[in-house]
């Protein structure tokens, strides 16, 4: 592994790691259970956020995520592969299409080479919660750390050069992650509600920001409601059409303004969206004001 691939995403010799490595190895036995502790960590330490840095860097080092104490799948997979390397554990990425839940995703987690296979190694939520350790994703595709950097620094490179064209260096951050925030709304054993934030720019100039309300079991995921926002106007949506996965778009009703919605909608899930949407609109909102200016 080069020093310029570990000063990038990676830095498994640093301080930090070990001082991680070390918090998360009290008392555990096997490599396994390491594994497991640090997924625990990441439950009470990291949430699943670029709101307090949207623009730049554009794929977080795991010196990043633990200083920030915040980022998304790929940031959450740097910080995992150096705690492997770290740990003496072969450490991949693996780079999401189909989940385990049998949904389009463009996710990526890691994978950890024990007992002679590799294993999946998956904090994001909602896998973290049910199968983080040895998660069943359905298609995926393995890089090591020196494919998965020239991977990551193309793609980085390429939203750096669109953002250029358009005049806006600060463009490439949002281009390059539009998946801007995730928070629990409702969580028990068996199922976990989240509320998922996805704020998109088109050619035009011009912003639209995803709100879904996600359910999970351990089994299946769905989204029965989401709200669109649009150059300040917001509007909401429902599940009415059975889908075939959690992102179908052909699932949902026709627009309705919030304070207009059916009555018969207006579960326990519409007010837990509405509430969760109202919590970070001004953080979100000056976002957008920071990038149409």
């Amino acid at each position: 592994m080069s020093k310029q691939i570990d000063n990038t995403y990676i830095n498994p010799e640093s301080l930090l790691i070990k001082e991680l490595v070390n918090e998360i190895s009290k008392n555990m036995i096997s490599k396994n259970d390491i594994i497991i502790n640090l997924l625990k960590w990441f439950d009470n330490n990291i949430s699943y956020s670029r709101l307090n840095s949207p623009f730049f860097p554009l794929q977080r080092s795991d010196i990043d995520v633990l200083n920030m104490k915040s980022g998304t799948c790929g940031d959450y997979a740097n910080l995992i592969v150096s705690v492997l390397i770290n740990l003496g554990i072969p450490a991949k990425y693996a780079y999401i299409e189909i989940d385990c839940f049998d949904n389009q995703q463009d996710h990526i987690c890691t994978a950890a080479y024990i007992n002679n296979s590799w294993k999946l190694i998956d904090a994001t939520l909602p896998y973290r919660k049910w199968m983080g350790f040895d998660c069943k994703h359905k298609k995926y595709v393995l890089l090591d750390v020196q494919e998965f950097y020239m991977k990551l620094k193309s793609e980085e490179e390429n939203y750096i050069n669109i953002a250029k064209k358009l005049g806006r260096d600060e463009l490439a951050g949002i281009l390059y992650a539009p998946w801007i925030h995730c928070e629990t709304a409702y969580e028990n054993k068996n199922r976990l509600d989240s509320v998922f934030y996805l704020l998109v720019f088109n050619s035009k100039e011009e912003y639209c920001l995803y709100i879904y309300y996600l359910i999970y079991s351990s089994k299946d995921g769905k989204s029965p409601i989401r709200i669109i926002v649009r150059e300040g106007k917001a509007v909401i949506q429902f599940s009415t059409q059975s889908s075939k996965e959690i992102w179908d778009e052909n699932q949902w009703s026709i627009e309705y303004d919030i304070e207009n919605s059916p009555q018969k909608c207006k579960l326990e899930e519409f007010y837990r969206l509405c509430n969760m949407y109202n919590k970070v609109l001004k953080e979100i909102q000056q976002i957008i004001d920071k990038l149409r200016y």
